[in-house]
């Protein structure tokens, strides 16, 4: 009896697992390049349904760049970006692009980072649909969830809200342009 019912979960397991292998390979792949506005040909994308989808996520190391000029000099920075990022389309067009984003990085009063420097992290959520399918510049951006912040600085600069892209409403917080903050920041900088 209890090898009758062993084999009976056994075939049910199996027959679940083929289930799901089966609708999974039912997707059929797109070519990233035919859409507009197109990918790159190493993105991921498939057809589901009336919708394409397409994977656009990321992993980026940003080298030391110019930035800001601040009272004690030009602000470099560099960062490791990490995204998770998805596009859907319809007709071949663009229609929304939801992304979510962790940057950590540093500041430094030096083009090579040299001398003090001070970290930040950024992380964002945002979601943006088309007012115009595949014209990337009719988007509609919604920022969630956006924060600024550096353990140095503590509350001295920061920021934390939502900006709203169709009302450019925002909510929270910003202390990025604080002279306190900005003078904190150049104490730091300068060591």
């Amino acid at each position: 009896m209890r090898a009758a019912r062993f084999a009976t979960v056994a075939m049910v397991v199996v027959i679940a697992a083929l289930t799901n292998v089966a609708g999974v390979s039912a997707r059929t792949p797109v070519d990233p390049t035919s859409l507009t506005p197109p990918l790159k040909p190493f993105r991921v994308c498939w057809q589901l349904g009336p919708n394409v989808q397409c994977d656009t996520s990321g992993d980026v190391v940003n080298p030391w760049e110019a930035t800001d000029e601040l009272p004690c000099g030009q602000l470099y920075r560099t960062s490791h970006d990490v995204s998770n990022s998805t596009r859907w389309y319809q007709n071949g067009l663009i229609v929304r692009r939801a992304v979510q984003e962790r940057d950590r990085g540093s500041w430094s009063l030096s083009p090579t980072g040299s001398g003090p420097t001070v970290e930040f992290s950024v992380d964002s959520s945002w979601d943006e649909h088309f007012a115009i399918p595949g014209d990337i510049d009719s988007a509609i951006r919604d920022v969630r969830g956006i924060s600024l912040q550096s353990p140095q600085l503590g509350p001295d600069l920061k920021e934390a809200g939502l900006y709203l892209g169709a009302d450019d409403m925002s909510h929270g917080i910003s202390t990025g342009g604080n002279p306190a903050g900005i003078a904190r920041l150049c104490d730091l900088l300068l060591g």
